[in-house]
């Protein structure tokens, strides 16, 4: 699980050379001489020129920042190279396993390959929600109500309960992005 989001911890967790690369792709001057941030006294440098943009502009970079925020995890990052593999991206793959750090890793990904995040990020939900938030029916599982404002929507699988079936508990995840379908199948690891 990733740590509780404050703009002054993602600063000080990201490289500073990955958030002038999100800024310059954003086409936001932050004023700043990225190449003089060191360390505490960046961070506060980095902070105070953050907060003086404007409210239209600071807005969705405080919501990227965020998401960003919320998959630099073990969890989250094993979710991105999930998608990555599913779309068997091997460039991401490679250039993910070459950066240092969970931040750098996710807002790496975040600047790559942005439509991964919906797939990931309800993976990493998935993989997150209690054990006693699922519930079992013989045969089948229900998953628990997903916001509608979600990434995706949850299929349900059957549960194969016979021991002469070579087929593990499967999840499957459906969600829609630009007009297709994608599927995933996750391993139900811990379902007793």
């Amino acid at each position: 699980m990733a740590d509780q989001y404050s703009p002054q911890h993602f600063f000080r967790k990201t490289p500073y050379e990955l958030l002038a690369h999100y800024f310059d792709e954003k086409k936001v001057s932050l004023e700043v001489d990225w190449s003089q941030l060191k360390g505490r006294k960046g961070v506060e440098t980095l902070y105070e020129a953050f907060i003086d943009l404007p409210e239209e502009t600071l807005a969705p970079i405080e919501v990227d920042f965020q998401n960003i925020n919320a998959l630099a995890c073990e969890g989250g990052i094993l979710a991105l190279i999930n998608e990555a593999s599913f779309e068997e991206n091997e460039d991401f793959l490679e250039g993910i396993t070459a950066v240092d750090g969970l931040h750098a890793k996710s807002i790496w990904a975040f600047l790559h390959k942005s439509d991964y995040w919906g797939a990931a990020s309800s993976l990493l939900h998935a993989e997150n929600i209690g054990r006693g938030a699922w519930r079992k029916l013989p045969g089948i599982l229900i998953v628990p109500n997903i916001p509608e404002h979600s990434a995706g929507h949850w299929v349900i699988a059957s549960r194969y309960s016979g021991q002469d079936t070579p087929f593990p508990d499967l999840l499957q995840h459906q969600f829609r992005g630009a007009g297709r379908y994608h599927k995933a199948n996750q391993h139900l690891h811990d379902m007793p």
